[in-house]
Order: C-alpha cells, then sequence, then structure tokens
C-alpha cells in the first residue's frame, strides 16, 4: 500500500513537470520576435521598464476599449511576461493611472503657460480660462481619443479626479492663485482647492463627453460655478 502512494505521488510528480515543460514552451508572436510566454523579456531599468508597458497599454486602449483589454494583450504588445507586469503594476487600474498621469504631463506644462501670460486676471477669470483651454487643448493631444473618448470617458473619469500625480500639478499650477484669492475675498474661505479642483474636474469631463461651444460653456460656468465659490 505504501508502495502505491508512493508510485501515485511520483506519477502526480511527473505529470506536473511534464505539464509545466509544456507550458514554458508555448511561444507568442511579438513583432518579428518569437516570446516565451514562461518568463518573457526582462526588463532592468524600472522607468524604460514601465514606460514600455505604457506604451503597450496606450496600444491596446486605441485598439480596443480600456474595459476589455487584459492584463495578457498588454503584456503581449509590450513582449514580457503578465509576471514582469505585476513587478511594475499592482493591478490593470494602476496601470489605466499611469497612462493617463503620462498624458496629462505635456497638458499641464501647456496650460502652466497659459497662467504665466494671464499674470494679473482674477482668480474667477483663470478659472473660466483654464476650463476653456482644457476643453478646447484637450482633444488635439495624443492619445485624447483613447482615453477620453466613446466607453473609455467612464473608465478614465474617477482616475482623473482622483489621481495623486495630477493634483499635485493642479496643486502647483493653482495653489498661489487660489490661496491670494480667498485673502482677497474673492473666494469663500470655505472652499479647499482640492474641492474647488473636483468641481471644476467634473464640470470639464462633462463638457467633453457632452460637447458644448466655447461661449456656451462659459456662460454657463459664470452662471452655475462662480456664484457658489464667492
Amino acid at each position: 500500500m505504501a508502495q502505491t502512494l508512493v508510485v501515485c505521488h511520483s506519477g502526480v510528480l511527473i505529470i506536473t513537470v511534464i505539464l509545466m515543460m509544456h507550458s514554458s514552451s508555448q511561444t507568442t508572436k511579438v513583432g518579428n520576435s518569437t516570446l516565451r510566454w514562461g518568463d518573457g523579456q526582462r526588463m532592468d531599468n524600472p522607468r524604460q521598464g514601465a514606460a514600455r508597458i505604457i506604451e503597450a497599454a496606450k496600444f491596446c486602449f486605441g485598439e480596443s476599449t480600456i474595459e476589455s483589454t487584459t492584463i495578457d494583450q498588454i503584456a503581449q504588445q509590450a513582449g514580457v511576461s503578465r509576471r514582469t507586469i505585476y513587478r511594475y503594476f499592482d493591478n490593470k487600474t494602476a496601470i489605466i493611472q499611469a497612462v493617463v498621469e503620462d498624458q496629462a504631463a505635456p497638458f499641464f506644462a501647456e496650460m502652466k503657460l497659459l497662467l504665466v501670460e494671464a499674470e494679473g486676471v482674477a482668480f474667477r477669470d483663470l478659472l473660466v480660462q483654464c476650463v476653456l483651454f482644457s476643453l478646447r487643448r484637450g482633444p488635439q493631444m495624443d492619445h485624447f481619443q483613447t482615453l477620453l473618448g466613446g466607453s473609455n470617458a467612464l473608465a478614465t473619469a474617477d482616475i482623473y479626479l482622483s489621481s495623486g500625480r495630477i493634483r499635485e500639478h493642479l496643486h502647483d499650477l493653482l495653489g498661489d492663485y487660489f490661496s491670494a484669492a480667498q485673502r482677497a475675498g474673492e473666494v469663500s474661505q470655505d472652499w479647499t482647492l482640492d474641492e474647488l479642483l473636483g468641481w471644476v474636474g467634473r464640470l470639464v469631463h462633462s463638457f467633453i463627453v457632452n460637447p458644448e461651444p466655447p461661449e456656451q460653456v462659459e456662460k454657463l460656468i459664470r452662471q452655475y460655478l462662480l456664484p457658489i465659490v464667492k
């Protein structure tokens, strides 16, 4: 009886090893190279590795939708294994956030120039200009439709509004103006910058999903948003 158990146990081990060998020998085509799906290509530079995955994710999101894209598809496009993806990102949401933040950086660099040119403008007018700039320039940026077009808008809205890095960009751009406006009595002391940015962010997103002419957008902001800021 004991011998039979040993034989069966050994048989299980042999079958397991055979299956593992078969699995590790499976390959998939990535570009012009053949990738072993069991381990993938190594990426020893963390920054380059993350950038490669982000670019692969952008491609996959554009080819399909964010919701339907899988980790395996991103890994295949990047030419790495699924395990390698998880070395850089905890989950798919973290990849989406990285893509969003990567695309937001050049947008905020341009907005910074807008604010420099608008030096001396009242904060409330500055807020209107920032919204109109976002709605005008945003659709012209690379991968805008990938991230905010069609059904992808729902998948990325909360990430835009909750991203720590995007919030840092906005604090860097508007923090001093906001504080000065509160000291001057332009903005109520009951508001925090994060609360105001949350309102404005949702407003921008709603106009992205349901576009309106710029003059109508400005009218609605001045009629409904600015009065409650005071």
